[in-house]
């Protein structure tokens, strides 16, 4: 009896601990499925954004390619680089007109010919060097592969960082020479400076080599959740990469978890109250058991205190019927 009642408590506390385990267990998946819904959305969102950024980059150095392949194509700036006698004042009066158009979007034109010599440029005041120019890496990747291209980050002065678009200009088959514009980096910045006033959003453009192109916001990011988008500019392969701090995201899955604590301590004090419960009707089962075997026991001690008298009570009987 005693070890039965024992298996019977210790099977209550085994089912009791596995119910909880169970439980707890599956408020654990609860918590990391939501927790990964929650990075999921977010990465989503990121990647929006990053799109959306990247889309206008695009666009941005889309444009200045398309004004300069126009540009390339006009008669007068084929006259110029076939080095025909015209007025140089001529071309300079077109390059700058060119240039006017274009002042939203670059820094500078140049037209130059097939040996990398200055022609006309735009605005005034910006002509370096012959030399200088010739020694520029885009220049010389130009004059051998005679493409158009986009160049990554350089610097043109001490503080000046530049990336440079450039076009080639075609005398039929033959090339003659070739636009070259150059593009200031805060332009690019400007366009998703807006991302990095946000809280806890940061937003970085990479270009092929991997250096940052963009003044990163200030907000300190102590654990990333980002999204990358690649950009084609011109020959290059650029990449906006928008990066959210977890905090930002944090609130939901707190409060997510606590929810999940809270329905396990309701589920513990619920399976507490009817362990109790049960425990109590257990206990007084077995007071009521012990009572009925005591109980049993008083009473059959009494039948045999009352069959022996009896059996006393006859032999007294017997023994003076025989002396009478």
């Amino acid at each position: 009896m005693d070890i039965s009642r024992r298996i019977k408590k210790l099977s209550l506390v085994l089912a009791v601990a596995a119910i909880l385990a169970a439980i707890s267990f599956l408020a654990w998946l609860n918590h990391r499925d939501f927790e990964r819904a929650m990075l999921k959305q977010a990465r989503k969102q990121l990647h929006i954004i990053a799109k959306s950024e990247a889309q206008s980059i695009e666009e941005y150095m889309s444009d200045i390619h398309r004004e300069m392949e126009i540009l390339s194509s006009e008669g007068i700036v084929r006259s110029a680089v076939r080095g025909r006698d015209v007025d140089s004042a001529v071309f300079q009066e077109v390059l700058s007109g060119a240039y006017e158009d274009t002042k939203s979007l670059v820094e500078a034109l140049y037209l130059m010919d097939a040996e990398g010599r200055i022609i006309a440029f735009a605005p005034p005041g910006i002509k370096p060097s012959e030399g200088g120019l010739l020694s520029c890496t885009d220049v010389k990747e130009m004059l051998s592969g005679k493409r158009s291209f986009t160049t990554g980050v350089f610097m043109q002065a001490p503080r000046d960082r530049v990336v440079a678009a450039l076009c080639p200009v075609f005398d039929g088959p033959d090339f003659a020479g070739f636009l070259r514009a150059v593009i200031s980096v805060d332009r690019i910045e400007a366009l998703v400076a807006h991302i990095n006033t946000e809280k806890d959003i940061n937003i970085e453009i990479f270009d092929e080599n991997g250096m940052v192109i963009n003044y990163v916001g200030e907000n300190v990011i102590t654990r990333p959740v980002s999204a990358s988008v690649p950009i084609k500019v011109g020959s290059e392969n650029w990449s906006v990469k928008v990066t959210m701090d977890y905090a930002a995201i944090v609130n939901p899955i707190n409060k997510n978890a606590r929810d999940n604590l809270i329905f396990v301590c309701f589920v513990l004090i619920v399976l507490g109250a009817a362990g109790t419960v049960l425990y109590r009707i257990e206990k007084r089962n077995a007071e009521l058991s012990i009572s009925k075997t005591v109980a049993d026991l008083i009473n059959k001690q009494l039948h045999l205190e009352i069959d022996k008298r009896r059996e006393i009570e006859r032999k007294l009987k017997d023994c003076m019927r025989g002396r009478q």
